[in-house]
């Protein structure tokens, strides 16, 4: 009988998400997830210019928050 592995966090059905959005589903700070991404733990897809804000936008692999969460078992 064999057992699928469970997810371990229920992430949304989107390939990047925004520093807010995994804050959330951390329960922390979008301070530490911007530290998270610039000491690489979690990987940065791309940065939207906008023009209404001076510095770009970043968004996060989903993928990598999954891995994330799993060496850490969150």
């Amino acid at each position: 009988m064999a057992f699928e592995k469970e997810p371990i966090l229920n992430l949304p059905d989107k390939e990047t998400l925004r520093p807010d959005e995994v804050a959330k589903i951390f329960s922390c700070s979008k301070k530490h997830i911007y530290h998270l991404v610039e000491e690489g733990s979690l990987r940065r897809a791309l940065d939207i210019k906008s023009v209404l804000c001076r510095k770009p936008a970043i968004r996060i692999v989903t993928d990598s928050v999954r891995e994330f969460a799993e060496k850490r078992r969150l």
